[in-house]
């Protein structure tokens, strides 16, 4: 398992959405595909999609970011 860097270990197992535009043209993909290495190497509860859009939202992205959050509100309520 890769070391942590100090300051992110409360990182470790925390739910991440991360949603990118395969043509976005402010912000490249790279930069969406860089955080998804860097948040997979804290072991986070990462959850990344791609999109074929550009520097926006998606209907698509919309709905798969309200279906996240429910599941994860969910998840968060049965753990207390």
């Amino acid at each position: 398992m890769p070391t942590i860097k100090a300051g992110y270990e409360n990182k470790v197992g925390k739910p991440f959405l991360v949603t990118y535009g395969t043509y976005d043209e402010v912000l490249p993909v790279e930069h969406g595909r860089s955080i998804r290495r860097s948040l997979e190497a804290l072991s986070a509860d990462l959850t990344y999609r791609e999109y074929p859009m550009g520097h926006g939202v998606s209907m698509e992205s919309l709905k798969d970011a309200s279906t996240w959050l429910t599941s994860s509100l969910d998840a968060r309520r049965v753990s207390l």
